[in-house]
C-alpha cells in the first residue's frame, strides 16, 4: 500500500471524506458498486490500466452506469508509449522540460510554486468535470475527460515566463494576500487558505469538521 506523507495528506484533503475499500476482496466490491449507483463523477488518479481489472475501466462503467462523468488522472496520459507509467509531479515538470526552463540544463530547478502540476491538473479534471456534466444535461451520454501532469506543465511553459525584475513592482505583479481559514479537526487546529470563490448568494465553506483521519468515514454517501 502506498503510504503519503501525513502532511500532503492534510495539505491536500481539505474538505474531502475518507474510507477505505479494498477491490480485491468480495466485500469492497461490494460496498463500490453501491457507491456507484449514486455517483455523478468518478475520478481515477492510478496510473492508465491499473484499476481496469478491479472494475473501474471508463467504457465499462459507462455501459454499467450511463450518465456518468469519468476523470482520468495520469503523470503521461492515457495513451502513448508512457502511458502505463506512474508519476507524480516533479516527474511531470522533469519529463516536459519545465525544469530546464526554471533552470537551466546544467542546473534545472522547480518552479517556484513547488507543485504547479498537482494543482493546474486538478484544477482543469474539476473544470472538465464540470463541463462533462453541463454536456451530459444538454445532449446527454456519459463522458470521459483525461488530464495528465506533463501535459499541465507543457501548457504552464507556453504562457511564458515572469521578468524576475518585475514580481512585486506594480499591482499587477505583486502577489496577494491570502486569506486565512482557522478551525478545529480531528487532526488538531487547521491554518489554510479560505475559499478562494465568492459567490452573490452563497458564502463559501468548508464542512465541519474540515479535516478528517485517513480512513474514519463510512463507504457510503452523506445524507
Amino acid at each position: 500500500m502506498f503510504r503519503q506523507h501525513e502532511f500532503i495528506y492534510a495539505e491536500a484533503n481539505v474538505g474531502s471524506r475518507s474510507c477505505y475499500i479494498d477491490l480485491d476482496r468480495p466485500d469492497g466490491r461490494r460496498d463500490l458498486a453501491q457507491l456507484l449507483c449514486r455517483a455523478d463523477v468518478v475520478v481515477n488518479n492510478h496510473r492508465s490500466g491499473s484499476l481496469g481489472s478491479r472494475g473501474l475501466d471508463p467504457h465499462e462503467l459507462a455501459e454499467e452506469r450511463p450518465g456518468l462523468i469519468y476523470v482520468s488522472v495520469t503523470c503521461y496520459g492515457s495513451e502513448g508509449p508512457w502511458a502505463g507509467r506512474g508519476g507524480f509531479d516533479m516527474n511531470g515538470s522533469a519529463a516536459s522540460g519545465l525544469m530546464v526552463v526554471e533552470g537551466s540544463e546544467a542546473e534545472p530547478r522547480l518552479p517556484v510554486t513547488g507543485l504547479i502540476n498537482d494543482y493546474v491538473t486538478g484544477y482543469l479534471g474539476a473544470l472538465g468535470a464540470f463541463a462533462g456534466l453541463v454536456k451530459r444535461s444538454v445532449e446527454g451520454g456519459s463522458w470521459h475527460v483525461q488530464v495528465n501532469l506533463a501535459r499541465s506543465a507543457m501548457w504552464c511553459s507556453s504562457l511564458g515566463t515572469v521578468d524576475p525584475a518585475q514580481a512585486g513592482s506594480t499591482d499587477e505583479h505583486r502577489l496577494l494576500e491570502p486569506v486565512a481559514y482557522d478551525a478545529p479537526s480531528p487532526l488538531g487546529e487547521v491554518h489554510t487558505v479560505a475559499p478562494p470563490v465568492e459567490f452573490s448568494h452563497t458564502r463559501p465553506a468548508w464542512p465541519d469538521p474540515i479535516l478528517v483521519p485517513r480512513g474514519s468515514g463510512r463507504p457510503e454517501w452523506s445524507r
